[in-house]
C-alpha cells in the first residue's frame, strides 16, 4: 500500500503502473497532503497486523538500514 500525497512530479504515474502489474501493490490519496494523515489513512487502511512506514526521499539497504538523501 502507498499513500500519496497528491504528487505532481511522474510519481502518481509510475504508481499506477505498479498497481496494474502488480495487484498487489494499492495506491491510496492523501487529499489533506500531510503526512501523519497520510500515516493514519494507511494504518486505517490496513488489513495486516504489522505496518511498516517507509518514507521516500531515502535510500534502503537490504538490512534495512536507511541512508537519507
Amino acid at each position: 500500500m502507498i499513500v500519496d500525497g497528491m504528487s505532481t512530479d511522474r510519481t502518481r504515474e509510475i504508481l499506477q503502473y505498479f498497481c496494474q502489474k502488480y495487484p498487489f501493490i494499492k495506491m491510496i490519496d492523501n487529499l489533506w497532503y500531510i503526512k501523519p494523515k497520510a500515516l493514519n489513512i494507511g494504518i486505517e487502511s490496513s488489513k495486516q497486523d504489522v505496518v511498516m512506514r517507509i518514507d521516500a526521499h531515502v535510500v534502503y539497504t537490504e538490512d534495512c538500514e536507511f541512508i537519507a538523501l
